[in-house]
């Protein structure tokens, strides 16, 4: 498949990004379904005659009528009896990449776990933190987060242009999208009240979006305001509600655990439900119990992140904010920011139940614990939406409850 080479923006830490392949504790050919685009399913047909070939083509399913198919698949490797692995898993690494090259992958396989996106005339490219090495990268390295121009390479089938609202100009998209990124990326504030900010960005920015000519002014007047002092001062008063966040998030989390995953990510989850109170005997926890683990084990995260990963919380908002280009992907701004807000609790309540126990997590706990969320929560996007159904319809969106659950 052809691909072409363009100069992106994109964080220091993707450009450093290279595949570890059978050194992955976590790869990318095992543990969920690979799709495989209409070209690259042709494509494969006209193989040269092998046993490879013939492995490859018996394992390639396509949708039957009545029965579900993956999301906006054309076709898929059936995962190997008793594994969740890629047939074409071997040692480690794609045989099929090994024996054709790069270019026999699938756009979903050749792209992974980068995300290309275009808003006008910038490109910009990202990566999932899905990914052991790409979290790493992201999360210790503390100039992750310095943005770069470098030439990427993609395929023209794996760009996806930025869905703008009606009448707003490419060039107003950007500025939001730098704020955003400015907001979030500055010193001076905890990192939930720079959350808190954006929500409040968020909110008043979603309406004048009928209005796209007013953005740039709105712009200009939220960012003085925000540069007064006082500007923050309302937020010293919210309370931190830990009770109320763990009985928010853990059913949230609850609904992912056990399902099927691959060893490192069920030894992650394991770790998690310890330190929320589960036992070998049982798995059941109940709700004060819950919220005294959580309580204790949030209380000590700071402490956690400071010694081992001072940035690793700050960086993963960071990059959810740039490979969704935040806040426009289809979504209202502020439908876009309570769904960070759903991400940003379940992982917190995943990290603070790794700091519960004696001794607290190191950097390789933290960082895998994020890349193991991101993994399972990242890639589902019924999950999603289960989530952002469950929040609306209890009224956890509005903006007043939502600085409750991110104050820490």
């Amino acid at each position: 498949m052809a691909t072409f080479t363009k100069t992106a923006l994109v964080p220091r830490f993707a450009s450093r990004f290279q595949c570890i392949g059978d050194r992955c504790e976590d790869t990318c050919c095992s543990g969920w379904t690979v799709t495989v685009d209409r070209a690259t399913y042709e494509r494969y047909q006209r193989l040269p005659a092998s046993p490879l070939r013939d492995e490859l083509l018996v394992s390639l399913k396509l949708p039957e009528p009545g029965a579900p198919a993956p999301a906006g698949a054309f076709s898929w490797f059936a995962p190997r009896p008793g594994t969740r692995d890629c047939p074409m898993l071997g040692g480690g690494l794609c045989r099929l990449q090994q024996r054709h090259g790069e270019e026999a992958l699938s756009d979903t396989c050749a792209s992974y776990p980068r995300t290309t996106r275009s808003l006008g005339s910038t490109l910009s490219q990202g990566l999932t933190l899905s990914c052991p090495e790409a979290a790493r990268l992201a999360l210790l390295s503390p100039d992750a987060f310095e943005f770069v121009a470098a030439e990427v390479a993609t395929r023209p089938s794996t760009l996806s242009a930025v869905p703008l609202p009606a009448g707003l100009d490419a060039e107003a998209a950007n500025a939001v999208r730098l704020f955003c990124l400015q907001v979030m990326g500055s010193d001076g504030a905890p990192l939930w009240a720079r959350l808190a900010v954006l929500g409040l960005f968020c909110e008043q920015l979603t309406p004048l979006l009928r209005t796209p000519e007013r953005v740039p002014g709105f712009l200009a007047s939220f960012g003085h305001a925000l540069s007064t002092p006082g500007f923050l001062d309302s937020l010293e008063a919210v309370p931190a509600k830990h009770a109320e966040q763990a009985h928010v998030f853990a059913p949230l989390l609850a609904r992912k655990v056990g399902r099927t995953s691959t060893p490192h990510q069920r030894r992650v989850e394991e770790a998690v439900a310890t330190g929320l109170g589960a036992t070998e005997t049982s798995a059941e926890v109940n709700l004060a119990q819950l919220a005294a683990a959580y309580s204790r084990g949030v209380t000590r995260l700071p402490e956690a992140l400071e010694s081992a990963a001072p940035k690793l919380l700050e960086h993963f908002v960071l990059n959810e904010l740039f490979r969704e280009s935040f806040p426009f992907d289809g979504r209202t701004p502020q439908a876009h920011f309570v769904d960070l807000v759903i991400r940003f609790g379940i992982l917190r309540l995943m990290l603070a139940a790794r700091c519960v126990g004696d001794p607290l997590p190191d950097a390789t706990a933290l960082v895998e614990t994020t890349q193991v969320f991101c993994r399972r929560f990242q890639h589902d996007p019924a999950f999603a939406q289960e989530a952002r159904e469950a929040f609306q319809a209890r009224g956890w969106d509005s903006m007043a409850r939502l600085f409750g659950y991110l104050r820490s």
